[in-house]
Parts: structure tokens; C-alpha cells; sequence
């Protein structure tokens, strides 16, 4: 007997020794793709400063007067698009109608960290979202090779959500890393069944974007499946309630806070509707307006995103059926869930322009769509089988990534 109980002692920490020595590894990995990561996009940046195409460019448009010096161009890229609008709220509040569109999270952190960095939230904004892309990239990692068993397949989601081709918004001041690290954290958390870090989770997820409440329905599928569909009771049935209730109870919370400020709870979707065109409609509007402006060729710029979008939905389309069907990747099916969950909500939300001369329909759903990390799975899943795929979908992915972010870099309305 003591034989036995010697033995089983041994292999439990066998295995701690084991699964700590791959959190190490998937944690290297992490940190050496995203110092890489930090390389290509401030190498892209840099590029466009260098060959002078981002002063002409934001000249241009209206963004800057010549002559253009480096901090000037700093200056504006640092508050560029929804970065200036979280640094607004974090150093003023809520007032603007337009800022009720943007959740509370990363303005909370910005405002908390600004006087470490100089007092400026732009500033502190760019550090939140770097240090969570390194967050993100770690959890990224360790989930994928934890679910796939593949160690290959984890180190392939994890350059391809590094390097994917709207990745240079984990390197702004925007939502995109952050909001990812808590994905997939909550997802790993819900899968070690601690319910309660994952509700929690799923709330730090809601209170930085819209998307975030829907990680209440794959957790809500995996107590189900963890407690085989029946009540456990009361003594055993509080956490997981409490933990589906949090995310909810933090959505509300904010509509009342924004009903206190704006006099209406809907004062996000109204600001969304008024400054963005962006309103609910049927899911087919937008994939439609974007195949309409794509076959009219009405404009070069449109056209050219309009395709961008398009083809972005369709890939995302595919990795959500093959997550469905479970043949590329055999994942819980409540990795689908969240996947169509959140490409529903997408589709769902298109902008409306007054005419196809006037825009895209379909314009960010790339870069909603880029924090969906099971599609990453999937891709490395199909990569992973061969050496050529792998090397193809990297290389593919890597040259859009450098080109967007010297794109952005100009001032070009990617996403």
C-alpha cells in the first residue's frame, strides 16, 4: 500500500514538474513573439516616417500642419481613432455625446496609470495595451496547446494571432489587447471549471467592450456540461449563478451610469447610430452593401476594403463551421459558440452611409473579428499538418500585417 501511495505521489508531481516546465516554455514563446511583434510594428511605423509618406499623408487629410517633425507625428498617433477617445474620458469623464459609445475598463486604467507615466492617458493608454498584447500572446499559447495537445499547433495561433493583419491595434491605445487577454483568460479559467474567476473575467471582458457579455453563454455551456445538465443544489449551485450574473449586472450597471450622465441608458447606441452610422440591422445588410460596392467599383479605396471585408468574413465563416463541425479541431463546443456569438453581433452592427460612394457597411469587422481567438485555432489546426501551410499562412499573414500598420502609420482609415 505504501508502495502504491509512493508511486502515486511521484507521478502527481511528475506531472506539476511537467505541466509547470510547459507553462515556462509557452511563456518564453510568448514573450519572444511579442518582442518581435513590437519590432515589426514600430519597423512599419518608423518606414512611413522615414520615406515621408506619413507627413505628406497627414497633412493631407487635415491632420497636421508641415513642417512635420517626429513628435508631432507621435503626438497625433497617440490619440488617433478610439485611443483619443479613451484618453478623453479618462482625463475629462463621460460628457461628450459621441464618448457614451466607448465602456469604461481601459479609461478606468488609463486615468489610474497616467500619473506614473507623465500624466498624459494617451500615453499610459499605449503601455496598457502593449503589456496586455504580452498577456494576451501568453494565454493565447498555453490555452491553445492545453485544448489541442500540439505543441506546434499552439506555437502556430500564437504567430498568427501576433502577427495577424490588423495586429498593429494590440500595439495602440486601443481595446483590441486587453480585451483579448481577458477572453482568453475567462475561456481558460471556465475550462478549469473556477467558475467564479471566469465570471469575473467575463465582467472586466463586458466593462471594456460590448462583446464581452456573450462569454455568459459558453460559460453557462460549460457548467451545464460540468454538472451533466442538472441543479447541484444550493450549496454547490450559488458560485456558478454568481458567476453568470456578474457580466449581466456590470452591462446594466453602465447603462444607468450613462442614463445618470446622458438621461437615457441607450445613449451608447445612440451615440454609435448618430456619429458612426452604426445601427442594429439584418445580417445579410452588410456582407450585401459590400459585394454591391465591390462589383460597382465606385471608388479604388472603397473597393479595395470593401474586399478586405469581405474576405475577412468569409474566413472567419469557415473557421466558425469547421469549429461547429469539430472535423479541423475537435474544441468544446463552447468555443463555437462564442465564435458565432461574437461574428452574429458583428454582422448584426453594420455602419449605414448614406450611399456606397459614402463608405463601407461591413468597415471593422476585421478588426472585431481579430480578437475571436478560436479562429486562430482553427487556422493553426489546418497550418499545423504541414510544414509549407504553416510557412505560407505565416508569411501571408506577416506581409498584411507590415502593410496595414505602415497603412495606419499614414493615417489611412483601416479599421
Amino acid at each position: 500500500m505504501a508502495d502504491v501511495m509512493l508511486a502515486e505521489t511521484r507521478g502527481v508531481a511528475r506531472r506539476a514538474r511537467t505541466g509547470t516546465g510547459a507553462m515556462g516554455i509557452a511563456w518564453r514563446d510568448a514573450a519572444l513573439v511579442w518582442l518581435a511583434h513590437e519590432v515589426v510594428i514600430a519597423g512599419a511605423m518608423a518606414m512611413s516616417i522615414q520615406l515621408g509618406v506619413a507627413a505628406l499623408s497627414l497633412v493631407r487629410i487635415g491632420a497636421l500642419r508641415p513642417p512635420v517633425g517626429w513628435w508631432a507625428l507621435l503626438n497625433v498617433w497617440l490619440g488617433w481613432g478610439d485611443a483619443g477617445s479613451y484618453a478623453t474620458i479618462a482625463t475629462h469623464g463621460y460628457g461628450e455625446p459621441k464618448l457614451a459609445a466607448f465602456f469604461p475598463l481601459l479609461p478606468l486604467l488609463e486615468r489610474a496609470l497616467a500619473p506614473v507615466v507623465g500624466g498624459d492617458a494617451r500615453v499610459a493608454g499605449l503601455v496598457i495595451a502593449n503589456v496586455a498584447a504580452l498577456g494576451a500572446f501568453g494565454a493565447v499559447r498555453a490555452l491553445a496547446e492545453r485544448e489541442t495537445g500540439n505543441r506546434r499547433t499552439a506555437r502556430l495561433a500564437l504567430l498568427l494571432v501576433a502577427f495577424a493583419p490588423l495586429a498593429f491595434g494590440f500595439a495602440m491605445g486601443y481595446t483590441e489587447s486587453l480585451f483579448l487577454c481577458l477572453c482568453v483568460c475567462a475561456f481558460a479559467a471556465m475550462r478549469r471549471r473556477s467558475w467564479l474567476v471566469a465570471g469575473g473575467l467575463a465582467t472586466l471582458a463586458t466593462l471594456t467592450r460590448l462583446t464581452g457579455v456573450l462569454l455568459v453563454l459558453p460559460l453557462a455551456l460549460e457548467m451545464g456540461r460540468a454538472y451533466g445538465w442538472r441543479w447541484p443544489g444550493w450549496h454547490a449551485g450559488w458560485r456558478p449563478l454568481a458567476a453568470l450574473a456578474l457580466a449581466p449586472l456590470a452591462l446594466g450597471g453602465f447603462w444607468l451610469y450613462l442614463a445618470g450622465v446622458y438621461g437615457s441608458p441607450l445613449a451608447g447606441s445612440n451615440a454609435e447610430r448618430v456619429f458612426s452610422t452604426r445601427a442594429l440591422d439584418w445580417p445579410w445588410y452588410g456582407p450585401i452593401q459590400g459585394v454591391q460596392l465591390l462589383l460597382g467599383g465606385v471608388d479604388p479605396y472603397f473597393t479595395a476594403r470593401a474586399a478586405f471585408d469581405l474576405g475577412a468574413l468569409v474566413v472567419g465563416a469557415i473557421c466558425c463551421v469547421a469549429l461547429a463541425r469539430g472535423r479541423t479541431l475537435r474544441l468544446p463546443l463552447s468555443y463555437a459558440v462564442f465564435a458565432w456569438a461574437a461574428l452574429g453581433l458583428t454582422l448584426v452592427t453594420p455602419l449605414h452611409p448614406a450611399s456606397l460612394q459614402a463608405g463601407d457597411a461591413q468597415y471593422s469587422l476585421p478588426r472585431y473579428l481579430a480578437v475571436v481567438f478560436p479562429i486562430y485555432f482553427v487556422l493553426a489546426a489546418w497550418g499545423a499538418r504541414s510544414r509549407w501551410r504553416s510557412l505560407a499562412l505565416v508569411a501571408l499573414s506577416l506581409a498584411a500585417c507590415i502593410a496595414l500598420a505602415f497603412l495606419q502609420a499614414t493615417g489611412s482609415a483601416i479599421a
